[in-house]
């Protein structure tokens, strides 16, 4: 996935900000949204230095954002905390722009990954690279949305 300064990111359930903190620096704004009070707090003290982090406190499955608003969306260890995945799943494709690209990732003991790429077959979304290796505990799946 290609971040640069003008892009526009969304990285839903940011958890600690820990992601963030590391692109904070060479992108537009970014606007990170977790359900949790006290995992946006976590974040609000990491990324303290980035103007540009805006924190939304808000639910993945129905995420209080306009339609094609984002160029990059990442959902990183998000789908297995999610009681309807496939709700997530279209709230992300919602809110991502025409051609935007997709990171989301799923714990291997929840999901196998033909799970995770047939779930962004069901909303029509581009597989670019599905990485399965023993050596991590998540499956990463990056995607495209269609123009």
């Amino acid at each position: 996935i290609s971040v640069d300064t003008q892009s526009s990111i969304l990285d839903v359930g940011c958890g600690t900000g820990l992601f963030i903190e590391r692109i904070a620096g060479c992108t537009l704004h970014i606007v990170a949204i977790d359900l949790s009070e006290a995992m946006l707090s976590a974040t609000r003290e990491r990324c303290k230095a980035f103007d540009n982090v805006l924190l939304v406190r808000g639910d993945a499955d129905f995420l209080p954002l306009k339609d094609d608003a984002f160029d990059n969306v990442f959902a990183i260890t998000l789908l297995q905390n999610i009681p309807e995945p496939k709700r997530t799943l279209r709230e992300l494709a919602r809110v991502a722009k025409p051609g935007a690209s997709m990171a989301i990732t799923g714990l291997r003991k929840r999901y196998a990954v033909t799970e995770l790429t047939d779930l962004i077959d069901m909303f029509n979304l581009r597989l670019i690279e599905s990485v399965d290796l023993d050596s991590l505990k998540d499956h990463i799946i990056i995607c495209r949305k269609p123009f």
